[in-house]
C-alpha cells in the first residue's frame, strides 16, 4: 500500500474534482487504486466560524444584559477598543456583524 499527493489538478467543466481523480486513478492503476481522501484549505473558513461565534457570545451576553432590564438597551463605543467613537446599540451591532459575517462564511464555503 502506499499514498500519493496529488495536487493543482486543474478544473473541467463536464467533472468534479472528486470524478477527476478517480477516473485518472482507475484508468491507469486500475490493480492497485483503492480509494481517494480529497483535502481543502478551509483555514479562512474556520477563522471566519470562530469570529461569527465570538459575537455571537457577545450578543448573548448584551440580550441577557437586557433581559434583566428591559427598560435600558445596552450600548457600546465602536471606536479604538471600545475607548472612543460613536455609542451604539450593542443588540444591534452585534446582529449586523453577525449577519455580515453569516453571508461571508456562505461565500467561503462555495469556494471552499
Amino acid at each position: 500500500q502506499f499514498t500519493v499527493l496529488v495536487r493543482n489538478i486543474p478544473p473541467d467543466p463536464d467533472e468534479s474534482v472528486s470524478e477527476l481523480v478517480e477516473h485518472f486513478f482507475m484508468v491507469n492503476h486500475p490493480d492497485y487504486y483503492l480509494t481517494y481522501q480529497a483535502v481543502y484549505n478551509a483555514n479562512k473558513l474556520s477563522e471566519l466560524v470562530d469570529k461569527r461565534k465570538n459575537l455571537q457570545n457577545w450578543l448573548d451576553y448584551y440580550q441577557n444584559k437586557h433581559s434583566r432590564n428591559p427598560s435600558k438597551r445596552p450600548v457600546i463605543k465602536v471606536g479604538f477598543l471600545g475607548c472612543w467613537g460613536e455609542k451604539v446599540d450593542a443588540i444591534d451591532h452585534y446582529t449586523d456583524k453577525i449577519e455580515g459575517l453569516t453571508r461571508k462564511i456562505s461565500t467561503e464555503k462555495e469556494t471552499v
